[in-house]
């Protein structure tokens, strides 16, 4: 049996279908929130993530595209092959976050704001490893080809972008509140 996190938001109810037969419902009963940003600020912040998220894909099928040094080494292409889960949970999150709602239940706010961070610091310190292992790479090697500085380069502007989406996740999370379940007319 799979456990669902976010099963005890929901308490089950009877009502009448629409044949008349009595049928069970879940209702959320769980915390909701408000996310406090306009229209305007959400249309701008969900244009960036998705032009940020397609960057951050392009230059990770580009730096893979070209033979280089770096490619050879398991210490350094494995930590870049791994960023691609990480721009996964990205499009995840991002899908989850365009929306435009006035209220938030807790799994929404879980998938589509809370993820931000913590998916940005962990795609940053793998592209900061397979920096380091490409450097180490490049120092050993004798001849350096132009693909070996444009897999860096790769990394740099990946690891630029994963940066600002840990960033923005911080200043998304500082507009988030809960809102008492009094002052809701649902």
């Amino acid at each position: 049996m799979i456990l669902n996190g976010f099963s005890k938001d929901y308490k089950l109810e009877w009502q009448d279908g629409p044949n008349g037969k009595p049928r069970e419902i879940a209702v959320y009963v769980g915390p909701r929130y408000a996310v406090h940003e306009t229209r305007e600020e959400h249309r701008k912040r969900s244009i960036l993530l998705i032009a940020g998220c397609a960057l951050c894909m392009l230059f990770f099928v580009l730096g893979l595209y070209f033979d280089c040094a770096q490619a050879h080494a398991w210490f350094a292409v494995l930590p870049y092959a791994c960023n691609f889960l990480t721009y996964m949970f990205f499009i995840g999150s991002i899908a989850a976050y365009l929306p435009v709602k006035e209220s938030l239940t807790r799994r929404e706010k879980t998938v589509g704001y809370d993820r931000f961070r913590p998916i940005g610091a962990i795609g940053a310190g793998l592209d900061l490893l397979s920096l380091a292992g490409s450097i180490f790479v490049l120092a050993k090697t004798e001849t350096a080809k132009p693909a070996d500085s444009f897999f860096l380069l790769c990394s740099l502007i990946q690891m630029g972008n994963l940066i600002y989406f840990y960033l923005l996740g911080r200043k998304i999370y500082g507009q988030i509140a809960e809102i008492r379940s009094e002052s809701l007319n649902f």
